[in-house]
């Protein structure tokens, strides 16, 4: 695919790698999917913060080492997310402290969570999958059996809605190819993002 030619050239400078993010991002900047976790250098991470300045999109460190590991996020997706009463009987019933679904203390638990399992100190934070869009039928089958045999396997392993998840999947693709299209014509980074924002604004 054209697409797959893009990411996969010789990147010639830090320019490159931020199109690739921005693009392999483009779901959760048009806010198909109310998150995505990063790994990028530190001046690759101030292009970012740059690039989303003024827009609806923001960063949160998670772990720091040579690179850092960052979510990238919508404020508002992920709000409504963690509004759901289903969400937050999931997040009490880990027994990690989750009792308080405010964005900025569900944020406090997670990134120390991470933290911990980037730096060989415990598990796997499960809760990542919800946070990134995953269905949670599928998050809660994943962690009683990773070697579950999924129906489908894209973005996530698909265990229960594959027909809705095959949609969902089409439709990251679709709109990947199209920040891609964008860009090789000439658009850039700054240009997309902002032109989203605008829409958005618009619309609102």
């Amino acid at each position: 695919m054209e697409k797959d030619n893009f990411f996969c050239k010789r990147k010639e400078g830090i320019e490159d790698y931020i199109a690739e993010h921005i693009c392999l991002n483009a779901p959760v900047i048009t806010g198909l999917k109310p998150s995505a976790i990063i790994t990028v250098t530190k001046a690759e991470k101030q292009i970012l913060e740059e690039l989303f300045l003024g827009t609806e999109i923001c960063l949160i460190s998670l772990h720091s080492g040579k690179k850092e590991s960052i979510l990238l996020y919508q404020r508002e997706k992920l709000e409504e997310l963690l509004s759901r009463k289903t969400v937050q009987s999931f997040l009490q019933s880990l027994a990690v402290g989750y009792e308080n679904f405010s964005l900025e203390e569900v944020f406090r638990h997670f990134t120390a969570r991470f933290a911990r399992y980037k730096e060989k100190q415990a598990d796997f934070p499960h809760e990542v999958g919800v946070f990134l869009g995953y269905p949670l039928r599928d998050v809660k089958i994943y962690m009683k059996n990773p070697l579950a045999k999924a129906k489908l396997t894209g973005y996530w392993k698909v265990f229960t809605e594959v027909e809705s998840a095959l949609a969902c999947f089409q439709a990251y693709d679709m709109c990947i190819q199209s920040f891609t299209l964008m860009l090789k014509s000439g658009l850039s980074c700054r240009d997309l993002v902002m032109a989203y924002h605008i829409k958005k604004r618009q619309v609102a």
